[in-house]
């Protein structure tokens, strides 16, 4: 059986270590703020997930000051996932929970589409960031993870590009769980009868689905397909 948390730590000492220069995307080691956001949760031997963001949010400076403080390395920004952002940080708690309410028992490989934090005049990310970065680190990881495990996409960017690039995949794309565009499909922690339904038939279809699954508050009262 592969061993997730090595091949996590091998990618992740590729990953911070990139020197790529994307326009529309900023990463500075010596600043504190490297590449990052690919980690690895065991939780048990049952089928994991691979959750998906588009790209790591801009870099707090309590985080900043705690890779400057032990050096910036791979190693580092995991810590401070353990210790602070599993814990605390809404997004993953939420998306955590949304894997719960899934019935998905197994291990969590969270990572993005991108690694490092968008500019501050950067308004969406461009096809060629995400290109670059898949090539160079999704597509790994990806060969890494069980093939059966499937991948749920936080945010309507991230489902949409995920869906396209990992055909082989089923995919669930959810509302981002701190965006400001409502839909978030869990309700007092699960989902709606509706939903449920159809969150099990994605996850047990023999075939390779990508569903798009938001509350009906948002306007729409199907989920897509």
């Amino acid at each position: 059986m592969v061993d997730l948390k090595r091949s996590a730590s091998v990618l992740g000492n590729r990953l911070i270590a990139c020197n790529g220069a994307c326009a529309d995307v900023e990463h500075d080691a010596a600043a504190g703020i490297p590449p990052r956001c690919l980690f690895f949760q065991p939780r048990g031997t049952a089928r994991g997930a691979v959750v998906v963001g588009l790209n790591p949010g801009r870099m707090g400076q309590a985080e900043q000051q705690y890779l400057l403080a032990r050096e910036v390395t791979y190693s580092a920004t995991v810590d401070y996932w353990r210790e602070q952002l599993i814990r605390c940080d809404r997004y993953y708690r939420r998306m955590e929970q949304l894997i719960d309410v899934l019935r998905i028992h197994g291990s969590i490989w969270w990572t993005e589409l991108a690694k490092c934090q968008s500019r501050p005049e950067t308004k969406r990310l461009s096809e060629q960031t995400l290109r670059r970065c898949r090539r160079q680190f999704l597509g790994s990881e990806l060969d890494a993870v069980p093939a059966d495990w499937p991948v749920v996409a936080a945010g309507r960017q991230a489902f949409e590009a995920t869906a396209y690039l990992l055909p082989d995949r089923a995919v669930l794309g959810v509302p981002h769980p701190t965006g400001s565009y409502g839909g978030w499909p869990l309700r007092d922690g699960s989902f709606p009868a509706d939903l449920q339904e159809v969150a099990d038939s994605w996850l047990a279809s023999t075939e390779p689905l990508a569903v798009w699954l938001t509350s009906a508050s948002s306007g729409r009262r199907e989920p897509i397909r």
